[in-house]
């Protein structure tokens, strides 16, 4: 056994009675070191393993029946139940993990009834799946870059009211009809607006990451949904005019971060949304279309901690950048992308006009500086 997973077991012998574990980005730990530690801790209720080697092994060890779980049932309910540790996570976090096939997804999500936070982004998770999930209690749910459909999300959401985070970014088969022959009662002529109409009746968002059929009728069906929303990420795929730009303070009056990708803008529509929302904490304009200039920033923006731009302001210079130093003072983070009159003073007037920065990232021309500074520099 390599020395990754030993590492991890002896925290098993240690902790007996473990009930959360987070080891995102662990790679030199292996599937079968996974499958062990979840044998070895019963007591597991929360597993975050995104980007892992997390596996089939991890899967069956899961699943696994767990005579302790058994027993406690039986005795409970005076009848024989047999309950695997699966069927005990309240928390899932598995987005990246490849080497789950789609039937092991299937077997472990039908065991999740009591799940509350399930990510699977960038995972094999199709259809049946999500069609297998017979909880109600969830909360956060990622399907991030799956071939899901808008039918067999729409089946989720309507058996979880207090859904409060999704993230459906990168699934193009929300604006296809429903592809599971194994499920009848969505017709052919299932279309992705019912999802965000479902969305709009049954769920009040915080936050929310969507591309691919965001439009401006689907962000009127998602009104009632997102009134306490305070973060929206629109992704590839998203297409929101003008109109509904404009109709964003409105309808998400709460709103403290908002990322923008591939969507048109303008000095008309960024002006509206910076003198609207007055908590907004992180903004992001990256490859947006149209044409923006300084005039976008000379609204204050004094609660703002992150500015992401990314291929949107050519033309900025170093007086511009004083401009955003003066009406952004409290930023913390700052990405500049594609802003070739940027030079080496740009960096002076940075240092000084954002003595909290703790993060940096400048793009001039053709070349990249990455620059990360200490909170004092």
């Amino acid at each position: 056994m390599l020395a990754p997973d030993m590492d991890l077991l002896n925290i098993s012998d240690f902790c007996a009675s473990l009930c959360y574990v987070n080891i995102k980005g662990c790679i030199s730990i292996t599937d079968n070191g996974i499958a062990s530690f979840i044998h070895r801790c019963s007591n597991l209720h929360s597993i975050i393993v995104c980007l892992t080697s997390f596996g089939m092994n991890s899967i069956q060890a899961l699943c696994s029946s767990d005579p302790s779980f058994s027993n406690s049932m039986t005795s409970h309910f005076g009848k024989k139940y047999s309950f695997s540790l699966a069927s005990n996570l309240q928390i899932l976090h598995m987005g990246g993990c490849k080497g789950v096939d789609q039937a092991s997804l299937l077997e472990v999500i039908s065991q999740t009834q009591m799940m509350k936070s399930l990510c699977l982004g960038d995972t094999h998770l199709a259809d049946d799946a999500l069609y297998s999930f017979l909880g109600s209690s969830l909360e956060m749910l990622d399907v991030s870059n799956t071939v899901i459909s808008g039918a067999a999300l729409t089946h989720v959401v309507r058996r979880n009211p207090g859904l409060k985070s999704l993230n459906v970014s990168g699934c193009k088969n929300l604006l296809q009809q429903e592809i599971s022959v194994k499920e009848e009662k969505f017709s052919s002529s299932y279309s992705c607006g019912e999802l965000f109409i479902e969305l709009g009746k049954t769920c009040r968002l915080e936050e929310i990451v969507v591309g691919w059929g965001l439009s401006y009728f689907s962000l009127e069906a998602l009104k009632p949904a997102i009134l306490s929303l305070r973060a929206i990420t629109v992704g590839l795929g998203g297409s929101l005019p003008e109109d509904a730009l404009k109709l964003l303070p409105a309808s998400c009056p709460l709103l403290e971060s908002l990322i923008l990708n591939f969507q048109v803008i303008s000095d008309s529509i960024m002006m509206n949304l910076i003198a609207s929302l007055r908590q907004l904490q992180i903004l992001a304009l990256c490859y947006c279309f149209g044409d923006i200039s300084i005039s976008s920033f000379k609204l204050s923006m004094p609660n703002l901690r992150k500015l992401r731009l990314q291929r949107v302001t050519p033309w900025m210079d170093n007086k511009d950048l004083v401009c955003l130093t003066q009406n952004c003072p409290k930023l913390i983070e700052l990405s500049l992308k594609g802003c070739p009159l940027l030079n080496s003073d740009s960096q002076q007037i940075i240092s000084s006009g954002w003595p909290g920065l703790i993060s940096i990232h400048l793009e001039v021309s053709y070349q990249q500086f990455p620059l990360n500074f200490g909170a004092n520099f």
